[in-house]
């Protein structure tokens, strides 16, 4: 259930981020290589703070 609830934050966070994101850049206005761009560093980022958080529960 614990991993359930993060995610579920997790989508959250993200949706609200892209929302914001496409709120300062205008929408879709913009290059679609440059949202992917966007997408990819905001993905990869949050990826790897969440494996962080998934591992901090146990002693490495």
């Amino acid at each position: 259930m614990k991993y359930v609830h993060e995610r579920n934050t997790f989508i959250l966070h993200t949706n609200k981020r892209m929302d914001e994101y496409h709120r300062i850049t205008g929408g879709h206005n913009k290059s679609i290589r440059g949202s992917e761009e966007f997408f990819l560093y905001f993905v990869s980022f949050h990826l790897v703070f969440f494996l962080f958080f998934c591992f901090s529960d146990f002693d490495i």
